[in-house]
């Protein structure tokens, strides 16, 4: 199963959601609101019982995957995360103390993200993920150039 998880400010309907709907129409894409803890338990329950999931995680989106497989490596078979907001402050420490995972990952983030930026994602990126592919997109944080353009189907490997 293939999830969409979006950002803080987006929805199952937003313009990223329904573009990767367009080429993967059996995607799941939940709504998300509120703080993150409570989109974590909404995830939770989602994800309960469920084994070898892609994640496909947009800023915020993107933290709730990463964060979600750190807690669950069992459930998460691969992950493709868009510009993931992995430095915020209130979870550092609990990467800093997480097991590497092991899943496939690509990241892809702008180089003009003036959101989430790119360095410390990078640096955090790199000792998070075994199996990293990290590309760097002359792009915005909403990847408003690239977005369009990206084969969801390749990138999650259907």
């Amino acid at each position: 199963m293939i999830y969409f998880l979006h950002g803080q400010e987006s929805s199952s309907q937003g313009s990223k959601a329904q573009m990767i709907r367009s080429q993967i129409p059996e995607i799941v894409i939940p709504d998300f609101v509120g703080p993150f803890m409570d989109r974590m338990e909404v995830l939770r329950g989602i994800l309960k019982d469920q084994k070898d999931v892609t994640l496909i995680g947009s800023s915020l989106g993107g933290l709730m995957a990463t964060y979600y497989t750190v807690e669950n490596p069992e459930t998460v078979g691969r992950l493709l995360l868009l510009a993931p907001a992995i430095g915020f402050e209130e979870t550092r420490g609990f990467f800093d103390k997480a097991s590497p995972l092991t899943q496939p990952t690509i990241i892809i983030h702008g180089s003009e993200d003036d959101v989430v930026p790119l360095e410390p994602t990078q640096r955090l990126a790199k000792q998070l993920f075994i199996h990293l592919d990290f590309r760097i997109v002359k792009d915005d944080h909403r990847l408003t150039a690239t977005a369009p353009s990206l084969d969801w189907r390749a990138l999650v490997r259907i």
